[in-house]
């Protein structure tokens, strides 16, 4: 649905192109990928954290918001694997809040 409605607002899909610069032009952004360097008048960045690299996401969401002057707080992991017997498994997929965490500092 979210690539449906942006490609019928014009926006382009390009996979296999990883970003690797972002800056700030007098039209809007320019954006280097490692295939092409491309203009835009907006951006989003939506590139996920740093809590589970397996996905693909290694926080250079952070990098290119900090180059663009916003401020960044450090991030840190939020995701932890649990492990059970199988006795959770109907667990899958839910929020179970945040039990354990120190309220005063929130870790």
């Amino acid at each position: 649905m979210l690539v449906r409605e942006s490609v019928s607002l014009g926006a382009q899909l390009l996979t296999d192109n990883k970003v690797t610069q972002v800056a700030v032009e007098t039209a809007g952004f320019s954006v280097q990928t490692t295939l092409q360097m491309i203009h835009a008048r907006r951006l989003v960045i939506a590139t996920g954290g740093v809590s589970w690299p397996q996905t693909g996401s290694m926080g250079d969401g952070y990098r290119f918001a900090e180059s663009l002057g916003h401020a960044v707080t450090p991030p840190r992991a939020c995701l932890a694997a649990a492990g059970d017997s199988g006795k959770l498994g109907g667990l899958a997929g839910r929020h179970l809040g945040r039990q354990g965490a120190d309220e005063g500092d929130g870790r």
